[in-house]
């Protein structure tokens, strides 16, 4: 066992679909999603920020491409849940940014699928809002902010485990049902994290703006944390 605190045991990302994680207690402490994410921004500071621009830079270059948007984006975006997977079990290498194109149609698939039907289940909490813009019916307009507003609060974050669970393995129609599923217990400790990350943005550009990069570290390995707290790690780790 590591003398690090803050090291949770190693995982298997390599499971097959559908293959059980253990460990995980169903819930998880907002305190600890913090304390963990803080440790491991600055203990992996410069593997997670060259991981960081040279990510973005490959997401612009596949994105003036046109096709890359759907054929490399979704690739490279697998593999950052991946690397912040493996950070926060202590495993992450540079090279786990690209991992995903080792296993291209899998990743692909997998991540696509997830990222558009995530993206037309949030297209439905919009959708009376929509609608008032259409018509330019301001009553309706008005109630579908309402709408929306507690879609993004109450809905939207309970399906943020699923990137994570199609990196270890799940199809998107599984991987999303199992994120709600999962995320039941917990619903209001979401809704928690969703305020906070702002909130940690904000504190991190007054930081002397740069303070902003590490801001954003922290606020997306809370979720990490809180979903191997939630979850837990590969039956083979």
């Amino acid at each position: 066992m590591s003398d690090n605190p803050y090291a949770p045991p190693s995982a298997d990302l390599g499971r097959e679909p559908g293959g059980d994680l253990v460990g995980g207690r169903g819930d998880f402490d907002i305190g600890r999603c913090l304390s963990d994410a803080w440790a491991n921004t600055w203990a992996n500071f410069p593997l997670w920020l060259g991981v960081g621009l040279v990510g973005a830079l490959a997401m612009i270059l596949a994105v003036v491409t046109g096709i890359g948007i759907l054929l490399l984006v979704p690739v490279i975006a697998w593999g950052a849940t991946y690397f912040g997977l493996r950070m926060h079990d202590g495993r992450a290498e540079f090279g786990d940014l690209f991992a995903g194109f080792s296993r291209y149609g899998t990743a692909l698939v997998g991540m696509l699928g997830c990222i558009v039907l995530v993206t037309l289940i949030g297209i439905v909490g919009q959708s009376v809002q929509l609608a008032g813009q259409f018509t330019g019916d301001d009553t309706l307009m008005a109630v579908g902010v309402v709408i929306n507003l507690t879609f993004s609060i109450l809905v939207t974050p309970r399906l943020t485990f699923a990137y994570f669970f199609v990196v270890e393995g799940e199809a998107p129609v599984e991987a999303i049902t199992r994120s709600w599923n999962v995320t039941g217990p917990a619903k209001w400790k979401l809704v928690v994290l969703v305020i906070l990350g702002p909130l940690i943005i904000f504190a991190g550009l007054l930081a002397l703006v740069v303070g902003v990069f590490p801001a954003i570290a922290v606020v997306y390995l809370m979720w990490v944390s809180a979903y191997r707290q939630t979850v837990g790690t590969s039956a083979s780790a």
